[in-house]
């Protein structure tokens, strides 16, 4: 199936370059989102250049990189950008609560520094990202599993077999050959806690915001209440596209993971969904930063700057 092989790279490069370019933008701006446009940055140059995809079979998820400068790579340093597009790709969810937090912050009128503010905010996200970093290892297979891997997914691409293919993963299956590591302990640590911790915060953050925001719309101005408004909106949007958008991937991966399915290009749309949303994000903070702009007079936008650069 090198149809499928072709389509996957081309989709890959389209959208990490998509999402390149519009992080590359939040970037030029004068009120830039430093933080989320340099992960968003190094992420989609990585989808574009290694084609990350996931497949699930056989009680295995496999991440095969299939784009063709992997090869070029040295191994030490490919397994190393590796593990850190895994941690970056994780800030789609641990990341956003620490903007609600700082939101929270300034609408309270909480007399503190801003060091302690970005201590207090940046606190839930370092910790999930710890869990997270910890756990991404768990992917990197024994020689055994990635042997099995190799063999599976080149038969399922039509791959030759003389053809380079770095394939990483975990299985439930195959657990004895890869050092007794399960994939059920990895989806735990890597995404169900974060993810859980993540969304329990940006929802009650966002309902005290929201109940902060309608008390103080008398004594605000009408430039800031709309400002911190848009912002809201801007963190909702980041916080629950991602949800909508992988509903339907994911429901399939974890049909498969409790019916033992062979979902083989099935579970593909998960790679297509995951690595759109980096291209999504980017484009709703690109339409709060052009938004702020024509509604903040030049004069102001250096201290909104200030506030847009804890991002």
């Amino acid at each position: 199936m090198k149809e499928v092989l072709y389509s996957m790279r081309l989709i890959c490069v389209l959208e990490g370059s998509s999402g390149f370019i519009l992080n590359l933008i939040l970037l030029c701006f004068l009120i830039p989102i430093y933080v989320s446009s340099l992960q968003g940055l190094y992420l989609c140059l990585a989808i574009a250049l290694m084609n990350f995809t996931h497949i699930f079979y056989d009680g295995t998820l496999a991440v095969p990189l299939v784009g063709p400068a992997v090869q070029l790579i040295n191994k030490y340093l490919r397994d190393l950008l590796y593990q850190a597009a895994f941690v970056v790709m994780s800030f789609m969810w641990t990341l956003t609560p620490s903007t609600a937090i700082l939101q929270f912050i300034v609408l309270s009128r909480c007399e503190i520094s801003e060091w302690k503010r970005l201590v207090i905010a940046f606190i839930p996200t370092l910790l999930c990202l710890t869990l997270v970093a910890c756990t991404v290892s768990m992917t990197m297979p024994s020689p055994e599993l990635e042997d099995i891997m190799e063999r599976t997914m080149k038969e399922l691409y039509g791959m030759e077999e003389e053809e380079f293919l770095q394939c990483y993963g975990i299985s439930i299956k195959h657990a004895h050959l890869n050092n007794g590591k399960s994939l059920l302990l990895f989806t735990a640590t890597f995404a169900a806690i974060p993810y859980s911790v993540s969304y329990s915060i940006i929802v009650t953050m966002m309902m005290r915001i929201r109940r902060l925001l309608s008390s103080h719309g008398i004594t605000l101005s009408k430039t800031t209440l709309r400002l911190q408004r848009q912002f809201f909106v801007m963190q909702f949007l980041q916080s629950f596209l991602p949800l909508v958008i992988l509903s339907v991937p994911l429901a399939i991966i974890v049909y498969g993971a409790l019916a033992g399915a062979q979902l083989g290009f099935w579970s593909l749309p998960l790679t297509v969904f995951v690595w759109i949303c980096p291209v999504v994000q980017a484009s709703v903070q690109l339409r709060y930063v052009v938004q702020s702009r024509s509604i903040t007079p030049k004069s102001s936008r250096v201290a909104l700057s200030r506030n847009e650069g804890e991002r």
